[in-house]
């Protein structure tokens, strides 16, 4: 996972600071629970500002329950 990551951190933060923004991840997969577990800390400590979760073909998450959002919350602090 920490090679995976990397990989995403280097193109995403260097194509960021050519443009002087901030850079952030999305993840359309409700059932990759285990993946969005050990990548967001990862993600976060390397200096993501943003985290998208959502479901593919919904557009939005009226379709998670609360107690999954919560937890996919909690994983960005």
């Amino acid at each position: 996972m920490q090679n995976a990551c990397a990989i995403r951190v280097v193109v995403l933060r260097g194509a960021a600071s050519n443009f002087g923004k901030r850079w952030g991840v999305a993840f359309y997969s409700p059932s990759g629970s285990r993946l969005k577990a050990s990548s967001i800390p990862i993600l976060y400590g390397k200096g993501a500002s943003y985290v998208w979760i959502g479901w593919v073909g919904t557009g939005d998450d009226s379709g998670l329950p609360y107690s999954n959002q919560r937890h996919d919350a909690s994983l960005a602090k």
